[in-house]
């Protein structure tokens, strides 16, 4: 697993990836963790399950997201 671990840190394509995941999150105003976006809404912080839930209910409802 350390062989892999030290492949992937120098990795263009793994390095690509994290740049790509920073960019994203600096456009929905993230800076730090945890941060998640969901379906466009950003959640910055720490959250229960039981907020994601409610969230996902509610763009559910709204027509704006399809389980």
């Amino acid at each position: 697993k350390m062989k892999k671990l030290k492949k992937d840190i120098t990795s263009d394509e793994i390095t690509k990836k994290i740049d790509d995941h920073i960019a994203e999150a600096k456009k929905f105003g993230i800076q730090g963790t945890p941060g998640f976006i969901l379906n466009g809404i950003p959640v910055r912080g720490a959250y229960p399950a039981e907020y994601f839930d409610q969230l996902i209910s509610k763009l559910v409802e709204e027509d704006k997201l399809v389980l």
